[in-house]
């Protein structure tokens, strides 16, 4: 090994048996770069719950939707019974509309809820994120003292 290829090796400790400044700084970068893939792994995670969380709100959004056309459509035909019939046909055809509809309405609003952009925020991977980044802030200070 000639002496241009002795340079391009990194030596991990120094003539005293103490960590070296190069070392530490190449296993800071080794490490954080770990870290940032399974920070990267935790964050297609949680977007991905993300995802099917937004799915179920859809499905509930049109569940919500044909049950509340359908609570329409009864409530149009109690008002056709009633205007041709006797009391008791038209409210009994129009109290069966209003429960449909109180139905369709709870499932359109749990959509529209799960649907709502804050509650898609990929929170863990936030954290996590942050706190990954105050300890390699207080590890590049630590390097930084000791070199």
């Amino acid at each position: 090994m000639n002496t241009e290829e002795k340079s391009k090796i990194v030596p991990l400790y120094d003539e005293k048996g103490k960590r070296s400044v190069r070392g530490s700084v190449r296993d800071f970068v080794t490490d954080f770069a770990g870290l940032f893939n399974k920070q990267l792994e935790l964050a297609k995670s949680e977007m991905s719950d993300k995802i099917d969380q937004a799915q179920n709100g859809v499905v509930s959004l049109i569940t919500g939707g044909a049950i509340l056309f359908f609570g329409v459509q009864i409530l149009l035909a109690a008002a056709v019974v009633g205007l041709s019939y006797a009391m008791p046909l038209w409210a009994s055809a129009l109290v069966i509309g209003l429960v449909v509809t109180v139905v369709g309405l709870v499932f359109y609003n749990r959509g529209r809820k799960a649907l709502k952009a804050g509650s898609l925020k990929p929170e863990q991977t936030i954290e996590s994120l942050d706190r990954d980044r105050i300890s390699a802030k207080e590890t590049w200070h630590e390097l930084r003292k000791h070199g």
